[in-house]
């Protein structure tokens, strides 16, 4: 799960009583939940880790991002900056198959 950072989205983060969360950029896109299993867990991205490229490209909407895994597709493999703390660290996520969902 992830949100596009505007200065709003930040203050609100920040000040809400029960985040456990501090943002300390100002755009980019939060990761605000990791479901284990996924590709980007086992890339290493983590709640609170604020991604500002996706192929040496800056990122500012979520659609963006999901355009840019549609367009590696399957076994592809995205190169994400992040900014975690005070560190900047480069990562590979190779999207997977979404799992198929059986209806009754």
């Amino acid at each position: 799960q992830m949100v596009a950072l505007t200065p709003q989205v930040k203050q609100f983060i920040n000040q809400a009583p029960n985040s456990q969360m501090r943002v300390e950029e100002d755009n980019g896109i939060l990761v605000v939940q990791v479901n284990k299993g996924t590709p980007a867990a086992k890339a290493g991205l983590r709640a609170g880790d604020v991604i500002a490229e996706v192929n040496q490209q800056p990122v500012n909407k979520v659609n963006t991002i999901q355009r840019l895994v549609e367009q590696a597709g399957v076994k592809g493999e995205l190169e994400v900056t992040v900014k975690r703390s005070d560190r900047t660290i480069a990562l590979k996520i190779s999207p997977e198959q979404l799992p198929t969902v059986e209806t009754r």
